[in-house]
């Protein structure tokens, strides 16, 4: 019987960084809470996606079938001490977005990318000294999940203990996930 679900893909091409984990879940929930988890390992989770331009999609399968994804970049906003609002692209580029409002189109966007050298991102992120008195010293990460509009699964949901084949853009190649995560890297 084919089943239903939610994907988030969450990879690194290798080089610097190698990355590739997958979670499939029949609610929402724990596709928010798995993200959540991932982007707030306190140093990590930041670097592969402002650095490393990780892949951040989510996918909703119905009865077997991929019939929505979206990016998730737009929607998650890491705040890094002494910086705008900052928010990572697949394509590697940084945006500051502490303007958004007055970003009409691409274009504009891409114009606004602040630039952050990587010795700046690893200071930030991996700091030698503590923070002085009265400096926030934590990364915070925001996910605006009301503004993504996730369609309901319909049919039968994935179970936990289910195995699903589905391709992945990692190698663009089919493979078998469990329920809950699953990584192409171990």
């Amino acid at each position: 019987m084919m089943r239903s679900f939610y994907l988030l893909e969450l990879w690194v091409d290798p080089g610097g960084a190698r990355k590739a984990d997958y979670y499939l879940f029949s609610g929402v929930e724990e596709i928010k809470q798995a993200l959540a988890d991932d982007l707030s390992q306190q140093r990590l989770g930041p670097y592969l996606v402002l650095w490393y331009g990780e892949v951040i999609n989510l996918f909703v399968y119905s009865e077997g079938k991929m019939v929505w994804k979206k990016d998730l970049h737009p929607y998650i906003t890491f705040h890094l001490p002494g910086y705008p609002p900052l928010q990572g692209t697949a394509d590697g580029y940084i945006l500051d977005v502490s303007n958004v409002d007055l970003l009409p189109s691409d274009q504009t966007r891409q114009n606004s990318q602040r630039q952050i050298s990587r010795d700046e991102l690893i200071d930030i992120l991996w700091p030698t000294e503590p923070a002085s008195s009265g400096q926030e010293s934590a990364v915070r990460v925001e996910i605006d999940w009301a503004a993504i509009d996730i369609p309901a699964l319909e049919g039968p949901r994935l179970q936990p203990g289910e195995v699903v084949t589905c391709r992945q853009s990692y190698t663009n190649e089919e493979e078998h996930f469990e329920y809950g995560y699953n990584s192409l890297e171990e």
